[in-house]
């Protein structure tokens, strides 16, 4: 099977993410204004200390120095308010942008072909589509107020500056432009080392869920001891990989601290000879000191920002990455399936999972609204067929028809509505029996749901249920017993009303009574429809109306399985007698 591939080069992340914030021009530009009020408004506090100070060392009238007191306070109290709107502003916008990437990045994973999803387990994707957006929504929510604005404040202080003495400008550009071009130089080396601990914490995620899921199964086969020792590696690189991002993190830290510290006192250094010289006032040189102090709280805020800058780039980067990546079953078709039972054709199919042949050259027909049974050993092929028909997997050789027309024609969607899958794996969500059977689809009614349940024998369980249809279904709870599972996964195919339905070893793990329960459903479902049946039992498949046996990838033999029964050297005759339960 092809893997999902990235047919162009990933786009930018920058791409990616100001095509999100498109439709959000009007909040942008407010957030923008807003912004600039709150960059601006602080420079005008050393301002009005400087000629509180001089007015004070000229003994002014105490209204004078009460008016600037005054005004000072006001631009503080001011200042902070618009900070917290302006605060406000960007969470909201950061969020509501993220959001849309999370629902649209989910979209397109599911999409994907499952040759993707058996490479990436469920942890590593809640990383991938959560974790990584969540890190771009934490750091775009302050990017503008503190990125954006710190910029800002920075270029009107060495603007004032300037303007006030053009060789203290002179000195605090240079060390302003030294702590950014070193920033910028360390910017490059820090962001793989927080890459290499993103991709650490989503391997240690996807393996735990995967232990987790499998916890029985290492009980019973002692595997317990192993899976710890491979949790341990993975958790040692986490660690590993987080502490050179914290190394590269601390660099950052120590570098600039050192560079705005000497800057800091080049610049209040200056301003005291300057002084001296009586070039500035006192109020200039307690100002100076001020934009010193000042100049170092956006270029700290900057470093501050750096980290999380890494983390979100990063993520940015797998976002895009991932929403470059295409299905190997590619969505084009644009035929309509036609109504009523349909006609299931499999035209000279070879497929191959990873350049291993799995089925060659199989030519298999189905008459609309019958049934065929697929028989054979253990990775003969059975399933392979199945989820060609349902097309899971697209044929590396030949064509699978559905009514005469080719599945790669007909869009995914719509053949998910006339096609139907079953098998053995039931999986039930944490929520309401109503969800569960109709699977999240909101133009389901209740009313559809209940006969559904009443079409697989789950009438009577539905009404022991105190909340009924809004009874939260529990994973791993006693509410469902696996045969009931199986006949709620029976349900919600009779909620789609597919035209074929392909059931794959949907009674192989029931006890007999239960499966006599399914099998009743089953011929309920298979009404009017056109049915493929893969099962180890052979009791189930002598109801079919042909039974096809399946043997290294090639239909052996067909016919109708009484006439097999009957053939004592038929294949199907043979298993029948030494294994009359089960093909193993």
């Amino acid at each position: 099977m092809p893997p999902s591939i990235a047919d162009t080069p990933p786009p930018s992340p920058v791409r990616v993410l100001l095509g999100y914030l498109g439709p959000h021009r009007r909040a942008l530009l407010g957030l923008a204004l807003i912004t600039v009020v709150t960059s601006t408004l602080p420079l005008a506090l050393p301002r009005l200390l400087a000629d509180f100070v001089d007015q004070a060392v000229a003994e002014a009238p105490v209204t004078t120095l009460g008016r600037i007191a005054g005004l000072y306070v006001a631009v503080a109290v001011t200042g902070q308010v618009v900070s917290v709107a302006a605060s406000y502003v960007a969470t909201r916008l950061a969020w509501r942008t993220t959001n849309t990437i999370r629902s649209e990045l989910t979209r397109h994973t599911v999409d994907l072909d499952m040759g993707f999803h058996q490479r990436h387990s469920p942890g590593a994707m809640i990383v991938r589509i959560d974790g990584d957006v969540t890190k771009v929504a934490d750091f775009f929510a302050v990017f503008v107020l503190v990125v954006l604005g710190s910029l800002l404040t920075l270029t009107g202080i060495l603007f004032i500056v300037a303007f006030e003495d053009w060789r203290v400008g002179v000195v605090m550009a240079l060390f302003a432009a030294t702590a950014f071009t070193t920033l910028v130089r360390l910017r490059g080396a820090a962001v793989p080392a927080s890459t290499a601990h993103r991709k650490a914490w989503s391997t240690l995620y996807g393996d735990l869920e995967e232990r987790l899921d499998g916890l029985d199964d290492l009980r019973a086969n002692a595997g317990g001891h192993h899976a710890l020792r491979r949790y341990l590696e993975v958790a040692r690189e986490v660690l590993n990989t987080g502490q050179q991002a914290v190394r590269s993190g601390t660099r950052i830290h120590l570098t600039s601290n050192t560079v705005l510290s000497l800057g800091s006192a080049a610049a209040i250094g200056v301003s005291a000879w300057l002084h001296a010289r009586g070039t500035l006032t006192l109020g200039a040189v307690f100002m100076m000191f001020h934009y010193s102090e000042q100049i170092r709280e956006p270029l700290w805020r900057l470093t501050d920002q750096l980290r999380q800058f890494q983390e979100a780039q990063a993520g940015a980067n797998r976002i895009a990455g991932l929403f470059a990546l295409r299905s190997s079953l590619p969505d084009v078709g644009t035929q309509s399936l036609p109504g009523g039972p349909l006609e299931v054709t499999i035209d000279g199919v070879t497929f191959a999972y990873d350049d291993a042949p799995v089925l060659h050259g199989v030519t298999l027909t189905v008459p609309a609204g019958t049934t065929l049974g697929l028989a054979g050993r253990t990775g003969s092929g059975k399933t392979t067929l199945g989820k060609l028909v349902a097309r899971i997997n697209d044929p590396t050789v030949g064509a699978v028809r559905v009514g005469g027309i080719d599945l790669r024609d007909v869009p995914l969607a719509s053949l998910r509505h006339r096609v139907a899958l079953v098998t053995q794996e039931v999986q039930l969500f944490r929520v309401s029996v109503r969800d569960n059977v109709a699977l999240f689809r909101t133009d389901v009614t209740d009313e559809q749901i209940r006969d559904a349940l009443a079409e697989v024998g789950l009438a009577a369980w539905l009404d022991g249920l105190e909340a009924g249809l809004d009874t939260e279904l529990q994973t791993g709870s006693d509410q469902l017993s696996g045969g009931e599972a199986q006949l709620l996964a029976l349900a919600r195919v009779f909620v789609i009303d597919p035209s074929v339905i392909v059931l794959d070893e949907a009674s192989s793990r029931l006890d007999p009574q239960a499966e006599r329960r399914l099998n009743t459903a089953v011929a309920r479902l298979l009404e009017g429809r056109t049915g493929i049946i893969i099962a180890h039992r052979l009791a189930t498949l002598l109801r079919s109306d042909a039974v096809a046996v399946v043997a290294d990838g090639r239909v052996v033999e067909q016919g109708a399985p009484a006439d097999l029964a009957c053939d004592p050297s038929s294949r199907f005759s043979s298993y029948l007698q030494h294994t009359p339960e089960v093909v193993s």
